[in-house]
């Protein structure tokens, strides 16, 4: 099934996610950046660079919940920018991407489109000991396709 249109091209907005803690579903840090995305499309597969900022963190500084344990765990800020590959597939009015070389953790984003714009959100898949959950809101994303 082919993509309904043509994604190629320079993609730019902004979006909102936040840390949670797994246990009790308290969100313990919120994030907002600026997104820019660079999309390569051929037939439905997609590849992407995105290069995202931080334009606001509340609260700043390290969180951090304790683990079954008792122990105290932490989640250190995340990086003021981020240069990341995905890639997926596009069909219809649908694009579902993931990261690639990225050790530990898997982003997960799903979104939707028209001609100009793209709405959608993602989940990040940890390895290890998760006690925090990173993840947006289902279109806390919006990005606007630049002529």
């Amino acid at each position: 099934l082919n993509a309904a249109r043509d994604l190629n091209g320079t993609w730019k907005g902004t979006g909102i996610y936040y840390y949670a803690d797994i246990a009790t579903g308290r969100r313990l840090r919120t994030v907002t950046e600026d997104v820019t995305m660079q999309v390569e499309q051929k037939d439905n597969a997609v590849t992407a660079t995105m290069v995202k900022r931080i334009v606001k963190q509340d609260p700043a500084g390290t969180v951090s919940v304790k683990n079954a344990a008792g122990n105290e765990r932490y989640a250190l800020m995340p990086a003021e920018a981020e240069n990341v590959t995905v890639k997926g597939t596009a069909s219809v009015t649908n694009l579902t991407l993931a990261t690639v070389n990225t050790p530990g953790y898997t982003d997960q984003w799903q979104f939707t489109f028209t001609t100009d714009l793209m709405s959608g959100g993602f989940r990040t898949q940890m390895s290890g000991e998760v006690l925090f959950e990173i993840k947006s809101d289902p279109k806390a994303y919006n990005l606007v396709r630049q002529k």
